[in-house]
């Protein structure tokens, strides 16, 4: 995305919504080490089968709307 990160992006909408879920996609296959982490987001490696993406999301839900 021009002018900003995936995870940088993740950072400024959670100070809004802080229970918002995240999962990270790149056209690469890892991150880049400088790239800041975003609390409880998945990055699934790839190459991934789509119920791997399915199950990724579902992990992510629950974990935002898990009580605590």
């Amino acid at each position: 995305m021009p002018g900003v990160s995936g995870p940088e992006l993740a950072q400024r909408l959670r100070e809004d919504a802080p229970l918002l879920p995240v999962v990270l996609m790149s056209g690469h296959t890892v991150l880049e080490p400088t790239e800041p982490l975003v609390e409880d987001a998945l990055f699934p490696p790839k190459p991934f089968m789509q119920d791997e993406l399915l199950d990724a999301i579902a992990s992510v839900l629950a974990l935002r709307t898990e009580p605590g």
